[in-house]
């Protein structure tokens, strides 16, 4: 009797161990998947951004026309028909069905961000979506796009204006903790520089004051404070939120 009952109980615990390991796999594969769409959507997305502040400083925005020219243009064109391509054989409702179709891990539990009816800052649309600018993190040489309104579906893409705006000096930027987006914040120190590149092609510089951590349901905290920009993401557990408190210099 006490045999049976160690078989039974060894094998439920050989049972649940396998379906752990299957759920861990799978949820690693996810996440390799999910980053690698991330990169190339982030990358995709510089490529425009950079050659649109540069124009921008011949050429500057005037009355909310594109900063890029005729021949610039193209490049956005083939940007976004080579994304489509490449993630649905070249069907544009396809495309679409498949955006429909991920999912976004991390942060999930983050409230909607900022309003539409917030002041509407100068934008370019790459793949359908609206960027502000991009950041640059000059100790750890990595550049990232970042979308203009805020929809989580579209985090996954890239790190988003989840409330405020650059005029005002309170913007804050959430972004996933994937390896290719914000993971390395847990590396960042007071002191350290962190740069916004506008479509305009003017770069505003910052420096952060402080790290915090702050609980997920701490929203209001999150987006107020005499703080010119905010940048946060999910800790490593995903059980918390790391922010950057960043001041204008």
């Amino acid at each position: 009797m006490r045999n049976k009952v160690f078989r039974t109980v060894g094998i439920g615990l050989l049972t649940t161990g396998i379906a752990i390991l299957i759920i861990t796999g799978f949820l690693i594969v996810k996440l390799n998947s999910d980053e690698k769409h991330a990169e190339e959507a982030s990358k995709r997305a510089m490529d425009v951004l950079r050659l649109a502040a540069e124009q921008a400083k011949r050429a500057p925005i005037t009355d909310g026309e594109s900063v890029l020219s005729a021949e610039d243009e193209s490049l956005s064109e083939s940007v976004t028909e080579s994304s489509e391509a490449e993630n649905t054989g070249g069907s544009p409702e396809a495309a679409q069905e498949g955006k429909k179709a991920e999912e976004a891990p991390y942060v999930s539990d983050v409230p909607g961000g900022a309003d539409e009816e917030d002041d509407q800052e100068e934008t370019l649309m790459i793949d359908g979506i609206g960027y502000l600018g991009y950041l640059s993190f000059p100790g750890f040489d990595r550049e990232l796009p970042v979308i203009a309104d805020w929809d989580f579906e579209m985090l996954k893409d890239a790190p988003m204006r989840y409330n405020g705006t650059l005029e005002e000096n309170d913007i804050v930027i959430a972004g996933h903790a994937y390896d290719v987006h914000f993971r390395f914040f847990e590396d960042e120190q007071p002191g350290n520089r962190i740069v916004f590149t506008d479509l305009s092609g003017n770069d505003i510089v910052y420096r952060i004051i402080e790290k915090e951590v702050l609980q997920p349901t701490e929203i209001e905290r999150m987006i107020t404070g005499d703080w010119d920009m905010t940048l946060f993401t999910c800790t490593y557990s995903g059980k918390a939120r790391l922010a950057l408190r960043c001041e204008r210099t």
